[in-house]
């Protein structure tokens, strides 16, 4: 499957990366309580990862997101420690911001929180195809997508 394209915004699902060390795993969104979940999701564990590769049509400066869990809602624990990512090869700063600060957790006491998390700032990128790679360093992030705004 391609990306999704809609209004400048990429977003790339489980489903469409590549996987490296990893499972795709599905999700039955079989009523309201399970809604947040992603339909399909990897986890990254310490050295697992997935690669999104896409295609820009003209000049532009981007921003990467991930949607991900995780039922840990440390304070101590950090997303820049987690992963180690890139474009086209190049590291890509990721925000200092903890577990907690980016909403993970329990919601309810036994639905795991997700939400769009900044993966980085991505700069100006040519015109044409670019790869990011998202790698597991420690504490086991569930993946369920990648959007390029």
């Amino acid at each position: 499957e391609k990306p999704s394209y809609a209004d400048d915004q990429i977003v790339v699902t489980a489903r469409e990366m590549q996987l490296n060390n990893c499972t795709l795993q599905t999700y039955s969104h079989a009523n309201l309580t399970e809604r947040d979940y992603p339909s399909s999701y990897v986890t990254l564990a310490n050295g697992a990862s997935a690669t999104v590769s896409f295609e820009l049509p003209e000049i532009a400066t981007k921003t990467a997101y991930m949607y991900v869990g995780n039922n840990d809602a440390s304070s101590t624990k950090m997303m820049e420690s987690s992963i180690i990512a890139t474009i086209d090869g190049q590291a890509i700063a990721i925000p200092s911001i903890s577990f907690k600060e980016a909403g993970m957790g329990y919601c309810g006491g036994s639905r795991t929180n997700f939400y769009f998390v900044k993966l980085g700032d991505l700069g100006a990128l040519t015109a044409g195809p670019h790869t990011i790679s998202v790698t597991g360093a420690a504490n086991n992030l569930i993946l369920g997508n990648i959007a390029i705004l």
